[in-house]
C-alpha cells in the first residue's frame, strides 16, 4: 500500500520514525499497525508484542529444515521432555500477550487522548509549515504591483492550500480529553477552514480579475484573520499564522478595472473654524483629521489617520474608495454639532464625535467617515435613526453601528461587525455565545451611550455604553455584553468572556 495524507505522520513500530505521504508501507492484519515496507520485511512481520500476527509471523519465518549432515531430529524422549515443559511456555506466552495488550492499550490511549494540543509535535509541525507558507504568500502580496505576474502568487497559494488541508486532516484525527483542548481544537478547525478557503480564492484568481473579485478575496482574508485572532485568545502557545488583510488589499491595485482617481481639490481657502448653513467648498472635522470637499454634484472625504476615502455622488450612490491617502488642503473646520447644506439643497453634511456625516437628500444615500472607519448607507437602506424609545422591540445598534441587535419579549440576539461574533439571550433561559456568525447592519436606530430601553412586556432591558451593548433578562438576571472584539456572558452570576 502507499501512505496517504490520513496515514502520514503515524510512527512505524519497528524504526520509530513517522511515515510520509507516498512511501510504500505494510499493514498488520492482526493489529492494523502501519510499517515502512523495508521495516516490515526486515522484521519478518509485526513488531508489537502480543499481536496475534507476531506469533504467526515467527512461525512462518522459522528456519528451514536442517541440511544433510546436520544433527539428527529429536528423539521421542526429548520431545516428551519438552512437552513436560509446555505449561511453563504457555504461561510465558500468556504473560507476553497480556504485556503486549497493555502496551497496545497505552499506545492507543496516548494516540486518542491528547492532553495538550500545544504539546502535540505533529500538530506543531503542520502549523509551522502553514505559517511558513503564509509568510511566503505575504512577501509576494507585499511586492505585488499592477505589472507583477500572478503565477508565483498562485503557486504559493496552492502550496498553502495543500499544507492547510494536511493540517485539517491531522486535526480531524485528534480527540482531546480536556474540555479546553476540545474548545481550542474547534476554533483551530474553523480557522484552518477559513485559511484553506483563502488559499483557494488566491490560487484560482484569473489572469485578469475585477475589483469585486479582489474584494471577495480581501473579505475572505478578513474572516480568516478574525478566526485566528479568536483561536490565539484561547491558546497563545500554538504557532501563529500571519494572515494579513492589509497585505491582501494590494490585490485591489492589480484589478483590471481600478476606480478613477479622486477629483482634483479646489484651491485652499484657509483654515477658519465654522462654516455657514449654506456652503460648498473645502472643509474638515473639528480636529482637521477628516478632510472633505463638497460641490453641487458630489462630496469627497478622506481620513488622515487611516488614509481611507469615500465619495457620494448626487442621485447615484456612495463609493468606498479604500485607502487613498489624505492631505489637509485647507478649508474651515466644523465644530461638533454644526452642519451645512449645499446651495442646491441636495447634500447635507454635519460634524459629530463620529467624524463627518454627509447625505444625499434626493435618495437617502449617506456615509460617515471617522479616523479609522467608513460606514456607508446605500439608497433605500433601512432606517438608521438615532435613539430608541423607553419601550421598544425590533432592530437596533450601538452608537457606532458596529454592534447589531434584534430584541423582542422572547429573545435578544446581537452580532459584532469587527469580530463577527454572535450572542443570544432567551427569556427565562441562559445567555449563549454563538461563535463567529458574521454580522450585517439590518437597520434600526442606534443607541447613544448611556441610553436604554425595555421590551414591551418587560422581559429584557438593553443599554448602550462604552463597552458596547448590554442586555439583561429581568426575570433571571442572566445577561450579556457584546463589544467590537469581546463577548461577556453572565449566567447565574458566573461570567465567561469569549
Amino acid at each position: 500500500m502507499v501512505v496517504t495524507g490520513r496515514e502520514a505522520g503515524k510512527v512505524c513500530p519497528f524504526c520509530r520514525f513517522p511515515l510520509k505521504v507516498g512511501e510504500a508501507a505494510e499493514s498488520c492484519d492482526g493489529c492494523n499497525s502501519l510499517y515502512h515496507e523495508d521495516c516490515w520485511r526486515d522484521n519478518h512481520g509485526c513488531a508489537i508484542l502480543g499481536c496475534t500476527s507476531h506469533r504467526e509471523t515467527a512461525i512462518r519465518t522459522a528456519p528451514p529444515p536442517p541440511a544433510l549432515g546436520s544433527p539428527p531430529s529429536p528423539t521421542p524422549t526429548s520431545v516428551a521432555r519438552r512437552r513436560r515443559k509446555a505449561p511453563w511456555l504457555i504461561a510465558l506466552v500468556v504473560l507476553g500477550i497480556a504485556a503486549g495488550a497493555a502496551a497496545a492499550a497505552i499506545i492507543l490511549t496516548r494516540r486518542s487522548d491528547h492532553a495538550s494540543l500545544a504539546s502535540d509535535a505533529q500538530l506543531q509541525t503542520h502549523l509551522i509549515t502553514v505559517s511558513a507558507d503564509q509568510r511566503t504568500l505575504n512577501t509576494l502580496l507585499q511586492a505585488l504591483a499592477p505589472t507583477t505576474p500572478l503565477t508565483p502568487l498562485r503557486e504559493a497559494a496552492r502550496a498553502l492550500g495543500q499544507d492547510t488541508n494536511g493540517a485539517l486532516t491531522y486535526a480531524g484525527t485528534l480527540t482531546p480529553a480536556a474540555r479546553q483542548d476540545r474548545t481550542t481544537l474547534a476554533a483551530l478547525t474553523t480557522a484552518l477552514n477559513h485559511e484553506h478557503a483563502y488559499a483557494q480564492a488566491l490560487a484560482t484568481l484569473p489572469v485578469k480579475f475585477t475589483k469585486p473579485q479582489a474584494e471577495t478575496v480581501v473579505d475572505t482574508a478578513r474572516k480568516t484573520q478574525t478566526a485566528f485572532t479568536i483561536l490565539h485568545t484561547q491558546s497563545a502557545t500554538l504557532p501563529q499564522i500571519p494572515i494579513s488583510t492589509q497585505l491582501t488589499t494590494n490585490l485591489l491595485n492589480h484589478a483590471s478595472n481600478p476606480l478613477p482617481p479622486p477629483p482634483p481639490p479646489p484651491p485652499t481657502t484657509g483654515q477658519n473654524v465654522g462654516v455657514p448653513s449654506t456652503y460648498q467648498g473645502r472643509f474638515t472635522s473639528v480636529d482637521r483629521l477628516e478632510r472633505c470637499n463638497a460641490t453641487l454634484n458630489y462630496v469627497y472625504c478622506s481620513a488622515g489617520p487611516s488614509g481611507k476615502a469615500v465619495k457620494l455622488t448626487v442621485g447615484e450612490d456612495v463609493t468606498d474608495l479604500g485607502v487613498r491617502g489624505s492631505q489637509d488642503l485647507g478649508g474651515a473646520s466644523m465644530p461638533e454639532g454644526t452642519s451645512f447644506t449645499t446651495p442646491n439643497g441636495k447634500i447635507t453634511c454635519n460634524s459629530s464625535t463620529r467624524g463627518i456625516t454627509c447625505m444625499d437628500t434626493t435618495n437617502g444615500a449617506e456615509f460617515v467617515i471617522g479616523d479609522y472607519q467608513v460606514i456607508v448607507k446605500h439608497p433605500g437602506s433601512p432606517n438608521r435613526s438615532v435613539g430608541t424609545p423607553a419601550t421598544y422591540s425590533g432592530y437596533f445598534t450601538a452608537v457606532d453601528r458596529l454592534e447589531r441587535c434584534y430584541a423582542n419579549d422572547s429573545y435578544v440576539v446581537c452580532t459584532a461587525g469587527p469580530s463577527g461574533k454572535g450572542v443570544r439571550l432567551v427569556a427565562g433561559g441562559s445567555a449563549t455565545y454563538e461563535g463567529v456568525t458574521g454580522s450585517t447592519d439590518k437597520g434600526g436606530p442606534s443607541m447613544p451611550e448611556g441610553t436604554s430601553f425595555s421590551t414591551p412586556q418587560g422581559s429584557f432591558t438593553c443599554g448602550s455604553s462604552s463597552r458596547g451593548i448590554t442586555c439583561t433578562d429581568n426575570a433571571t438576571g442572566n445577561s450579556f455584553t457584546i463589544g467590537d472584539t469581546l463577548v461577556h456572558v453572565t449566567n447565574d452570576n458566573h461570567e465567561v468572556t469569549y
